[in-house]
C-alpha cells in the first residue's frame, strides 16, 4: 500500500484512540514531554526526569511546576532568542512567534518545531 493511502488511516486512528481516551493521550504526552526535556535547564530545575516517572505525573507536574506568567518566562524568552540552547526544549528554539498584542504589547513566545512531533504522534500511544 502506498504511503500516500496508508498515512490518512494513520491519522484517522491516532483521532480515534485520543477520542477513546483523550485524558490518557495527553497524561501519556505530559510523561514524553518531561522526559524528552529532562536535561534542559528547566527540566533540572524542576525535575522533569522524577517527574515522569511518578505515578500520578499530572499530579506531580502540577504540585512541582509553578504557573508562570509571561513576565516570569521573558528573561528565559530573552536568552533562547539570543541563540541559548536548552533552556525549555532540547536544542536552540529557531522559530518565535509573536502574539497580536490586544491586550498588551506583543510578545514572542517560543516555536520549537521539533516540539509539535510528539503533539501530533501522541494520540497514537
Amino acid at each position: 500500500m502506498s504511503l500516500a493511502r496508508l498515512l490518512p488511516r494513520l491519522l484517522l486512528r491516532r483521532h480515534r484512540r485520543f477520542l477513546q481516551d483523550p485524558a490518557g493521550t495527553q497524561t501519556r504526552l505530559l510523561r514524553r514531554l518531561l522526559e524528552r526535556a529532562a536535561h534542559t535547564e528547566w527540566g533540572r530545575r524542576y525535575g522533569f526526569a522524577e517527574l515522569a516517572r511518578a505515578r500520578d505525573v499530572v499530579r506531580a507536574y502540577q504540585a512541582r511546576v509553578p504557573l508562570h506568567t509571561y513576565d516570569d518566562f521573558r528573561d528565559d524568552v530573552a536568552r533562547m532568542r539570543r541563540g541559548e540552547a536548552d533552556i525549555c526544549w532540547p536544542g536552540r528554539i529557531r522559530h518565535f512567534a509573536v502574539s497580536s498584542g490586544t491586550a498588551s504589547e506583543a510578545r514572542s513566545s517560543p516555536s520549537a518545531a521539533k516540539c509539535s512531533g510528539p503533539i501530533v504522534a501522541s494520540a497514537s500511544r
